[in-house]
C-alpha cells in the first residue's frame, strides 16, 4: 500500500505575498494547484490558468471560500494565440504581474514508456507544449512583471513544471522524456533572468519532481 504523503499548501512557507499579483499555469490540479494555495495562503491575488476549464474554475471557486480574489482564465500553452490573449487579460483586468509560476506542462500517461518507446508525435506534443510553450508565456508577461515595479528590490519568481526523472513513490511522473524540456526551461530562465534584471526581475527554476502532489493509481 502507498503510503507516501500528500503536500498541501502547508508544506509550502511563502513570505507575505499581500497587494501581489501571482500568475500560476497548470493551476487546475496537483502541483499548481498547491503552489495556488499556498500562494493565496501568503495574501496574494491569483490568476488562474489552464487547459483544464471545470477543474480550474473549480480550484479557483475553493480558494475564493477563503477570502482570496482569484479568478480562472482558460489557456492551451499549445496555442500562441490562446498565451497571448492570457498576457492580454491580466494587463487588461490587473494592470500588471508581480509574480509568474510557468507550471503548466504535459505529464498526464507520458511518464510510463522508456525513452525508446515514445511515438514520435507524443514527444514533438511535450516540446511544443512543455517547452515552446513555456517560453512562450515568459515572453508574454515579461513585460508585465517589469511594470509592476515596486522598487529595486522587487522579485518576480518564473519556475516550471519539471517532468522529471525517477520521482519518490506516489508521484505521478516517473523516468521518461522529461529532461529535455527540463534543460530547456532552465536554460531560458537564466536567460530571461539576465536579459531583465537590471529593470528589478528576478528569474527562479525550480525542478518539482520533489514536490509529492498527486497520487499514482
Amino acid at each position: 500500500m502507498n503510503t507516501t504523503p500528500h503536500h498541501t499548501m502547508a508544506d509550502i512557507s511563502l513570505p507575505s505575498l499581500k497587494g501581489r499579483t501571482i500568475v500560476v499555469t497548470g493551476a487546475a490540479r496537483g502541483v499548481g494547484r498547491v503552489i495556488a494555495e499556498a500562494c493565496a495562503a501568503a495574501g496574494a491575488r491569483l490568476v488562474l490558468a489552464d487547459v483544464l476549464e471545470a477543474a480550474g474554475r473549480e480550484t479557483a471557486a475553493t480558494i475564493a471560500q477563503s477570502g482570496t480574489p482569484v479568478r480562472f482564465v482558460t489557456v492551451d500553452l499549445a496555442d500562441p494565440d490562446s498565451i497571448a490573449q492570457l498576457a492580454a487579460d491580466v494587463e487588461t483586468h490587473e494592470g500588471c504581474a508581480d509574480g509568474l509560476v510557468n507550471n503548466a506542462a504535459i505529464a498526464t500517461g507520458i511518464g510510463g514508456p522508456l525513452f525508446d518507446e515514445i511515438e514520435i508525435d507524443v514527444w514533438d506534443r511535450v516540446m511544443q507544449v512543455n517547452a515552446r510553450g513555456t517560453w512562450l508565456v515568459t515572453r508574454a508577461f515579461a513585460p508585465l512583471l517589469v511594470k509592476s515595479g515596486t522598487g529595486p528590490h522587487r522579485q518576480y519568481r518564473i519556475g516550471y513544471r519539471a517532468m522529471g526523472r525517477t520521482a519518490p513513490a506516489g508521484l505521478c511522473r516517473k523516468q521518461g522524456c522529461g529532461d529535455g524540456d527540463d534543460a530547456f526551461a532552465v536554460a531560458r530562465t537564466r536567460a530571461k533572468g539576465r536579459r531583465h534584471y537590471g529593470g528589478g526581475a528576478r528569474y527562479h527554476a525550480q525542478r518539482s519532481h520533489r514536490i509529492c502532489a498527486e497520487r499514482a493509481p
